[in-house]
């Protein structure tokens, strides 16, 4: 039985040589696109749910504007907010509300408007403005607690850690201890679970001897050990918006991607960059709902992994423009770039990426690959050789159950007698076999420089 299993796979291996197919590769291709004319994009934001996508925008008179796109980039409905220093729109994960932060032209302050589903500058759910000595001067997350929505404020003055029920205005504050070092976090990457649960912030200080980050539980603020090597100084800080799952990288282009939704954190993967990559900070990294797909923008390089074997799907073409944002939704990929300094315009690109798979062969192909026509004749040769020359290799194994049943599966399937042993289907494949070879030979000599 095992040398008729022989037989059988040197069969079938040897007819795959009459087809040649070629290798598949996933490539992110841009479905849909718009221009936002005399505009400066900020940030996006997608709903998790519908897809819509909301761009926040300030144009020539300085008017701060959030856009609604429909996944299409169809232009839907847009309102503005007086004028702004900034502008910034968030979606909370469970898609119910909507929240846009200005920052008007006075100093040491920020106005959050909060909405349900739809914008309307008529009638948000509330306003709030937040002045000195609240404001957070390490910044602040927004997101839902106890499905509501609520702002978590990191005060650095008041050494306390506030989340705030921005319907009810409810407020639980927990205080900083020393063993937080918490002067660092003023100028560190920092990030909070979409449910207010994780707190993760990087180490930084004037020198680089503690590189790596911390995470902590809230709203105890107890420690998590945590492996942070090899990440150097971290630059960027986020969790996905669908999952525990955090995401880390640093200022050599290093990116780790934890799962923390089991007790014991996982680490899921470690990319270290390319050559063409290396040394390039990471400034912003999201997740795709889906796992399987991680976009990271490398100083003004927009590139997108897969995981967890972090291999490099694709580098996107900036045609001369300054990456802004990104977001996912599901799998497609939404992308803010605005033009570059050298531009004579002010318009803002906003495009839809989603993974394609195409068929192609590899422009540089393995010793397998170059040589499977040769390989696959010789196997062909061999059959027929074995066949003619050993009795034994034609005869063995036809009388036992477990053949038979092989054949008439094999004639099921197909709808016509098999015959896999009768010699002028041997003699067949044998010519091919021979053919091939002799092909194969000439194509090798001819690709073969002369001196």
């Amino acid at each position: 039985m095992a040398m008729y299993t022989l037989r059988l796979a040197c069969l079938f291996t040897s007819m795959s040589a009459l087809f040649v197919f070629p290798s598949e590769a996933q490539e992110f291709t841009c479905t849909h696109s718009a221009i936002w004319k005399n505009a400066t994009g900020h940030n996006l934001a997608v709903h998790p749910k519908t897809g819509e996508i909301l761009v926040a925008a300030r144009d020539l008179q300085e008017t701060a504007i959030v856009r609604t796109y429909f996944p299409n980039l169809s232009a839907s409905t847009e309102c503005g907010f007086g004028k702004s220093d900034g502008i910034a729109v968030t979606i909370s994960p469970s898609g119910k509300f909507t929240t846009v932060i200005t920052s008007p032209p006075e100093p040491l302050s920020f106005t959050c408007t909060l909405f349900d589903a739809k914008l309307s500058t008529d009638n948000p759910l509330v306003k709030r403005e937040i002045r000195q000595p609240e404001l957070p001067l390490s910044g602040f997350s927004l997101g839902d607690h106890d499905n509501a929505p609520a702002i978590m404020i990191l005060n650095l003055e008041t050494k306390t850690v506030s989340t705030e029920n921005l319907l009810t205005r409810q407020q639980t504050s927990t205080i900083l201890t020393d063993d937080l070092q918490f002067l660092r976090f003023s100028h560190a990457p920092q990030a909070t679970s979409a449910d207010f649960s994780l707190f993760a912030v990087g180490r930084t200080g004037p020198t680089s001897t503690d590189p790596g980050f911390d995470l902590y539980n809230l709203p105890a603020l107890s420690k998590i050990d945590l492996d942070t090597e090899p990440l150097k100084n971290v630059s960027s800080i986020n969790f996905a918006q669908h999952s525990r799952t955090l995401l880390v990288g640093d200022e050599t282009g290093q990116v780790v991607v934890w799962d923390l939704q089991q007790p014991e954190p996982r680490r899921i993967c470690l990319i270290q960059p390319s050559e063409l990559l290396a040394k390039h900070e990471v400034s912003q990294l999201a997740l795709s709902k889906s796992g399987r797909y991680l976009a990271a923008k490398l100083d003004n390089d927009l590139v997108v992994w897969s995981l967890p074997d972090g291999r490099l799907l694709a580098s996107l073409d900036r045609q001369n423009r300054n990456w802004t944002d990104f977001a996912w939704h599901i799998e497609t990929l939404i992308t803010l770039a605005d033009e570059s300094p050298n531009s004579q315009s002010k318009r803002t690109h906003i495009e839809c990426w989603e993974i394609t798979h195409q068929k192609h062969r590899s422009a540089n192909p393995s010793a397998i690959e170059r040589n499977w026509p040769l390989l696959m004749s010789v196997l062909m040769i061999l059959n027929g050789v074995l066949y003619c020359f050993w009795p034994a290799f034609r005869e063995i194994g036809m009388k036992d159950p477990r053949v038979i049943k092989i054949y008439a599966d094999l004639e099921r399937q197909f709808g016509f007698k098999t015959q896999l042993l009768n010699p002028w289907f041997v003699g067949l494949l044998t010519g091919v076999g021979i053919v091939f070879f002799i092909v194969a030979l000439l194509s090798r000599d001819s690709s073969i420089p002369s001196n």
